[in-house]
């Protein structure tokens, strides 16, 4: 149970780590804003569709994978921070899975580098101590959702 408490906080320093980047890169940050969200998008639906290929759901991968491409690709409004708590959903059930633990994280992992940098991009006149709290608030609810899927489980 530890070590999923400590893959959640790892997996959620990508946030982090997008921060860090942002920061560092932030003369291109303007230009590749629309990149970054572009990225963002398809890593979330190229993570749902692996979790679903590796539960063997092809036919529900599929769909999703049409699904959520329109989807995330037509709508104007930005949904980020709800992706990124189903990615930690995602990633609890993918623990009963030996490929898709391997996976999972590491997508998740990167999901939050292009977050945080996107989000860096849109505060980036705020000093970086207050970025790193004020992400901390946006996001805590990664760590509270996958922890307490871990703990219910452990516990039932």
């Amino acid at each position: 149970m530890l070590e999923n408490i400590l893959t959640s906080i790892l997996i959620f320093l990508g946030l982090y780590a997008g921060l860090l980047i942002g920061w560092m890169a932030k003369e291109e940050l303007k230009d590749g804003k629309k990149y970054l969200i572009i990225l963002q998008k398809f890593i979330f639906i190229l993570t749902v569709f692996l979790f679903s290929f590796y539960f063997n759901w092809w036919i529900i991968g599929l769909v999703l994978l049409v699904i959520l491409s329109i989807a995330l690709f037509k709508l104007k409004k930005d949904y980020h921070r709800w992706l990124y708590y189903c990615l930690a959903i995602l990633w609890f059930f993918s623990f009963h899975n030996a490929d898709a633990l391997l996976i999972i994280p590491a997508m998740t992992f990167f999901y939050g580098i292009v977050t945080g940098s996107i989000f860096y991009y849109h505060a980036k006149k705020k000093k970086l101590f207050s970025l790193l709290i004020d992400l901390l608030k946006e996001y805590y609810w990664f760590l509270i959702i996958s922890i307490m899927l871990f703990l219910i489980q452990n516990f039932l």
